[in-house]
């Protein structure tokens, strides 16, 4: 799996490797590291930028070619490194389509059918985006693939989340109907008469809001990792993911957890801070505290995703597994994605290719890949397969549609 091996990251641990010392260190827990530099990063950064700006948005296609060659170049294994062989073409016609498909939802008469389409759509956009990216990328000059099928991304991405919101709200209309009822009249009289009920009553209703998050979240991502996992191939290695809700759950707790720590931490600097100035200050920071906190919350929750994915993913032919391992921390991380996004505000986004470099190898370092055997042997094997498929991919790119699984 393409993101599953070309991790991203920055390290608050730097380690000191070298690529021929990484290659004869450990013949069986390989790291993945990563040697990129930001002021390589800044020049091209800056040159896609304005290049994008210069043939309004027309070079975007190629700034992200560009993009990822650098970091899958610069990403190795053993020894060995990633790579991207996109064509800007297929990039470009892809984001026309979508750009065109935009611009029709502006129209009176085509909003409804725009939207359709995009509901319809939406599965097949994740299916031919993965199979582009994955045929695109290489290991050691081995393609990946995606063999994922279009009917059971439906399933995943539309026909299960509409079943579950079905059932959730249904659930909640029928404990509404028999506490209180539908009808004006009948609750008019109800919130007269339990008038102290009614805190305990929203109480009930909130709990069983949580609940229903704690069970529609964590069903979702383990539905959509385990398809976009299962679905993706390396040469003619296959990547298995298997693992119960319970990690899932727990994921989303501690991100709530940290949350709301991130909350209260936030709301009291800036009461203490800002507390002389009063009015709309006040009103603007408390909506400032409220988005970091989610911030937070959303930082921890993919940290930890991140890890449940790559610690329960194989690849495997046979009796050969290779497994990977993620040891990213979520304080660590937060710490980064904090320094991140004051450096970049504090410059006015100049620091951005610093902080894109520095977050890829800190993931980079703490991902790892235990080897069955030899990995030389690996290698031949794949590239063996290759040689006998030859470059069937290359005639059926796809396009890519911007859309990630």
């Amino acid at each position: 799996m393409t993101f599953c091996m070309a991790a991203y990251g920055v390290s608050l641990r730097r380690r000191s490797r070298t690529k021929g010392d990484q290659g004869m260190a450990a013949k069986k827990t390989l790291s993945v590291d990563f040697y990129g530099d930001a002021k390589d990063w800044f020049g091209i950064w800056i040159a896609n930028i304005f290049l994008t700006l210069v043939t309004l948005g027309i070079y975007s296609a190629w700034a992200k070619v560009r993009f990822k060659k650098y970091f899958y170049q610069h990403t190795y294994i053993g020894g060995r490194n990633f790579n991207y062989h996109g064509k800007p073409v297929n990039i470009l016609i892809g984001r026309v389509i979508v750009v065109a498909l935009i611009s029709l939802s502006y129209v009176p008469l085509a909003q409804g059918w725009i939207f359709v389409l995009f509901l319809l759509g939406a599965p097949v956009a994740l299916v031919m985006s993965a199979r582009f990216n994955a045929r695109n990328s290489s290991w050691s000059n081995v393609r990946f693939n995606f063999v994922g099928s279009i009917g059971r991304a439906y399933m995943v991405y539309l026909v299960y989340p509409g079943l579950l919101i079905v059932c959730l709200m249904g659930a909640a209309a029928l404990l509404f109907w028999l506490v209180i009822g539908f009808d004006s009249p009948r609750l008019a009289i109800w919130a007269l008469a339990n008038g102290p009920m009614i805190p305990v009553v929203v109480g009930i209703v909130f709990c069983l809001y949580l609940a229903a998050v704690l069970i529609y979240v964590p069903v979702l991502q383990r539905l959509s990792q385990s398809y976009a996992a299962n679905g993706h191939r390396f040469g003619d290695y296959q990547f298995y993911f298997d693992v119960g809700l319970g990690p899932y759950v727990a994921a989303l707790l501690t991100a709530t957890m940290w949350g709301i720590v991130g909350l209260l931490l936030g709301g009291a600097a800036a009461f203490v801070l800002l507390l002389p100035f009063g009015g709309a200050l006040n009103e603007a920071s408390g909506i400032i505290v409220g988005y970091a906190a989610f911030g937070v919350g959303f930082v921890s929750y993919r940290v930890k995703v991140r890890n449940i994915l790559l610690n329960n993913l194989v690849l495997a032919k046979g009796q050969v597994v290779h497994r990977f391992r993620s040891s990213a921390v979520v304080s660590e991380v937060l710490v980064i994605v904090v320094t991140n996004v004051l450096a970049v505000g504090c410059t006015l986004g100049l620091m951005l290719p610093w902080a894109m470099v520095r977050y890829y190898r800190y993931m980079a370092e703490n991902t790892f890949v235990r080897v069955s055997g030899d990995l030389d042997d690996f290698v031949g094997q794949v590239t063996d397969y290759k040689n006998s498929l030859g470059e069937a991919y290359g005639d059926f790119e796809g396009l890519d549609l911007g859309i990630g699984l």
